[in-house]
This record gives structure tokens, sequence and C-alpha cells, in this order.
């Protein structure tokens, strides 16, 4: 594949504005370089396939769409374009970090193509531990699983960088929202506008989890990537009285309301579900293909076994007893960008926090 290189410019920038633009216009621009050269690659192999095949392009075009459509599926098409992307995005952070004029901002540029990189990794994820607990789902290999878990560490990582960087800049309110605002228009340039609103509510969300969390314990630490991979651990805490906690967090799930909800009322949900005649646990396509929305009894179920594996892996690393709770609370209730919880709005998650944090 050609390489591509950044031409950044040598002149200093004026306003944090007019760097974030630049830095964005390179991400973009070098994004749409990546494609254009797969694109070519694929009609170069293409063109060597038709000659092979004696199939004339001019006089049979639909012979030649026939063997585009192989040619796509053979090579896994959109796949393979996603990882030239994600292998160049690699490039050009180096490229950028190397640059002088950039060298007091690599947090910056770092929180930028990261957020790109989100995007991309998250074409590529399949719903793996639901199909785990499905009848007739498709059956992955040991290495697509590890594949799959290496991506939700990658993200994982990558959101916490865009977190990390967002709370030291916390005081400077209007650097945010031009550092957001580069963010949503890098990402709606690249076609991401429905997988942007979904990042940013969850970083908002977690964010504000976050925060609530330091207000009710002693010790609170983000799960780290592998943890939130393999064992769904968003957060552990530690009460005053020493008990270890492991929370997960949602902005919805099912149709319950906002609060915390113990290992307990997870078990008696899904023996509520689990009454009906047929649990509704198959998996299934539509005619066209596409997977059928995953049911609420193999949601619940997947929840289950991060508990399960949650709690393991904590026996495993001398926590020899923890509490698992699920914490649900909308994105909407807390600010845009800092994630600073609206006191009404948080006030159920609040009261349950503060009960189980005296409690336990």
């Amino acid at each position: 594949m050609e390489t591509i290189e950044s031409t950044p410019q040598l002149e200093g920038f004026v306003s944090d504005k007019e760097r974030l633009e630049f830095l964005s216009n390179n991400i973009v621009k070098r994004v749409r370089e990546i494609e254009e050269n797969v694109r070519e690659e694929f009609n170069e192999d293409l063109a060597v396939r038709m000659k092979d095949l004696g199939i004339d392009p001019m006089s049979q075009p639909q012979a030649q769409k026939k063997e585009a459509r192989r040619l796509r599926k053979e090579i896994n098409f959109s796949k393979t374009v996603n990882l030239a992307i994600l292998d160049g995005l690699g490039d050009l952070r180096r490229e950028l970090e190397s640059n002088p004029m950039l060298k007091n901002y690599i947090p910056e540029l770092n929180s930028l193509i990261d957020a790109i990189r989100i995007m991309y990794l998250s074409t590529q994820k399949i719903k793996y531990k639901e199909y785990a607990v499905m009848i007739g789902a498709p059956q992955l290999s040991d290495e697509e699983i590890k594949e799959q878990e290496a991506m939700t560490e990658d993200m994982t990582e990558s959101r916490a960088l865009i977190q990390w960087y967002v709370l030291q800049n916390k005081s400077n309110p209007n650097y945010l929202k031009d550092l957001f605002s580069t963010l949503r228009n890098s990402i709606y340039r690249l076609g991401f506008e429905n997988y942007w609103k979904g990042m940013e509510r969850g970083l908002r969300q977690e964010l504000g989890i976050s925060k609530l969390l330091q207000r009710h314990f002693k010790k609170v630490t983000p799960g780290e990537p592998k943890e939130d991979a393999h064992y769904g651990i968003d957060f552990w805490a530690e009460t005053n009285k020493g008990t270890t906690i492991i929370f997960q967090s949602k902005s919805s799930f099912l149709s319950l309301s906002e609060g915390i909800y113990s290992e307990e009322n997870i078990s008696d949900l899904e023996k509520e579900l689990s009454e009906v005649l047929i649990p509704p646990i198959k998996y299934q396509k539509d005619s066209s293909g596409v997977e059928l929305p995953t049911s609420n009894l193999v949601k619940i179920r997947k929840l289950q076994r991060d508990i399960k594996k949650s709690k393991e892996y904590a026996q495993g690393h001398g926590i020899s007893e923890s509490h698992f709770y699920l914490i649900i609370s909308r994105a909407d209730g807390y600010m845009e960008i800092t994630g600073e919880p609206n006191p009404q709005a948080t006030k159920s998650v609040e009261n349950d926090l503060w009960q189980i944090s005296t409690l336990l």
C-alpha cells in the first residue's frame, strides 16, 4: 500500500481552535487517502481477475458486478478498509508526535485520533458474549474471541484516555467546547454521526458515574481495559468498612428504572423472564439476513455471566468476598462534556449509592 505522509504547517497556531482544526483535517485527510488506496488496489485486483476469466467489463457489466461482489466477500473488503485505516492512524499518530510544533499537545492529538479509532473498531465488533447464551448463534473460534476481546480492550483504553484528558481540562470549559466540537465534526465528516452520539453519551455517563461513586466510597478505581473486556467491570469501589464492590454501569437496561440493582434483583428478573412457555433465546435473522434484536432474556443472562466471571476474577486476586451492582443512569442526567451530575436527575442513584456505602 502506498505510504502517506502528513504535511504539517511550519508556523505556530494562533488559537486552540485553529490547532484542533489542523489536527482534525490531517486525520480526515489521512483516512480518505487510505480508503482511496484500498479502493485502487481492489480495482487493480478485479481487473486482473476479469482478464484471467476473459470477461470484458464493457460488454459484460453484469458479469463484472458479480465478480466484484465475489471478490469483496473473499477479501472481506469492509474489514480490509477498516484495518488499513487503523494502521494508518497509528502511522499518523507517530508522525504528528514527532512534529516539534505539537510537542506540548500530545494528549490532545491522541484524544482526537483515539476517538476516530473507536469508531472504526466499533464496526468490527460482534455480540460474541450474547452469542454464548443463545441457541443457534454463530460459534466463534478461540482466535476470533481473542480478537474481539482485544478490540474491546483497545476501545476501553481509548475511552479512558479521552475521559482522562477531559478531566484534566475541566477548569477550561471553553477549550472543552472546542474539543468536543472538533471531535463531533471529525466523526461526522467520516460518516459516523450515529456512532458519535452514542459515544458522547457514554463518555458523559461514565464520567458522571465516576464522580458519584467518588462522593460515597473511600476508594474508586475504573476497571482496567482487560477487566472491562473480559469481565464487564466498569468500576471497583471500597467502602469505609473495607468491602469491595464491583459496578457495571449502563444508560439503560431492559425496561428497568434508574437506580442500583443487586445480584438478587437481577436473578429475580431472570426467573421472571424465563417463565414464558418458550424462552426467547434463539438466534434469529430477518429475511435480508440482518440479525434480529437480542431478547431481554439473552441480555440478562449475559449480565449474569459477567457477574459470575467478575466475582471469580476478584477471588483470584485475593478478594474473598465482593458484591456486584448494576447502575442504571441515563446520560441525560449529566452535563454535556464534563459529565457533572444533575442533582435532581441523579437523586435516586445517589440515594442507592449512599445506602450501599453505609450498609456494606
